[in-house]
This record gives C-alpha cells, structure tokens and sequence, in this order.
C-alpha cells in the first residue's frame, strides 16, 4: 500500500451506488400502550391478551402498522430485586 513511517497506508471505501439503492419506506404509525390498560368487560378491566388482540385488529382497521407493547416477562431472577414500571413483577 506505499506505507511508510511518515505517510500512513491509503484507505479505500466501498463505492456507493450514484442512485439510492431503494426508495425509503413510507411513514407509518402506531401506538404504545400498556397491556393493563386495554381494559373490556371480558377481563374484568385489567387487560389481557384477548383485549390486545381486539385492540390490534381494530388499530389495523384505522390504518396503524405496529403496537409498541409494555415489558410482560418477569425481571431477572437474581436478587437484589428493584421494583420498576417497566417489570410485570412490581
């Protein structure tokens, strides 16, 4: 590479592609919810799976493209424990 003590080698980077290699993806939407508070009279207002799936549908239907969901699993079982929000232990 005509590397010396004074000049350092010559580096090269891949050659991008004049054109955008794909067009960028549209705008979508969504939302961020909490399992508990998708709440029905099927589960006794507390939110389940059944209501999430209600929920999905119905946000498909007004044109959403994702859901961002609360943690569900339990925190590492390692101690010591720390009560957070975001753990479905707390």
């Amino acid at each position: 590479m005509g590397a010396t003590a004074e000049r350092p080698p010559r580096l090269r980077g891949p050659k991008l592609p004049d054109e955008p290699c794909a067009p960028a993806p549209e705008r979508t939407w969504g939302w961020a919810v909490q399992l508990y508070a998708l709440r029905s009279r099927d589960s006794w207002g507390v939110g389940d799976f059944a209501d999430l799936k209600r929920f999905a549908r119905w946000s498909r239907k007004a044109g959403a493209s994702l859901i961002l969901l609360n943690p569900l699993g339990a925190q590492t079982p390692t101690l010591p424990y720390q009560p957070s929000p975001y753990y479905a232990s707390t």
